[in-house]
């Protein structure tokens, strides 16, 4: 499988974990347990999988999505942070904000990290915990080894990977 480095529609992290992930659910459903795949990426997914970030293994056999949430509650305090499994396909956000204690309110602000997008910022209106608490894990970008950053309005700006299907929700 050749990934591409540059260019295509997404970022190549992001490129890279969507494809794996649906190369081990394709090899799943086909029953090819012999199957053997070899990947060629480009230094940012290298990264990744030299510092550990990205399990190739994880990708091609768990039907879990392992993503961790850091909440931002207060300013210039440290984040509680949480690991999660979910299906991003069928959990909804609502569902994380109520393990992590957060109420889908407009003051909750929500990004992601890698982002399926290449460019800038969104409003925060667009990315508001009561506006995105129905979208379900995957809409949003959640993806293996995502970060999911739930963070107050008045907190301190986080790193802002945002996903594109947030504006879209």
């Amino acid at each position: 499988m050749h990934l591409p480095s540059v260019g295509g529609t997404v970022p190549p992290v992001y490129g890279f974990m969507e494809a794996v992930r649906g190369f081990g659910d394709w090899n799943r459903k086909a029953q090819h347990p012999s199957l053997k795949v070899v990947l060629y990426v480009g230094s940012q997914v290298i990264l990744n999988l030299t510092s550990l970030q990205i399990c190739v293994r994880e990708l091609l056999t768990s039907r879990l999505t392992r993503f961790c949430t850091l909440v931002y509650s207060e300013s210039h305090k440290e984040p509680a942070r949480r690991v999660f499994y979910y299906p991003t396909a069928t959990t909804k956000l609502g569902e994380v904000l109520e393990s992590v204690g957060v109420p889908p309110m407009k003051n909750w602000l929500i990004s992601v990290c890698p982002s399926p997008r290449h460019d800038g910022l969104l409003e925060p209106h667009q990315r508001s915990a009561e506006r995105l608490a129905d979208n379900n894990l995957d809409a949003l970008g959640v993806v293996f080894g995502s970060v999911l950053t739930i963070e107050r309005n008045d907190s301190v700006a986080v790193d802002a990977c945002l996903s594109v299907r947030v504006a879209e929700a």
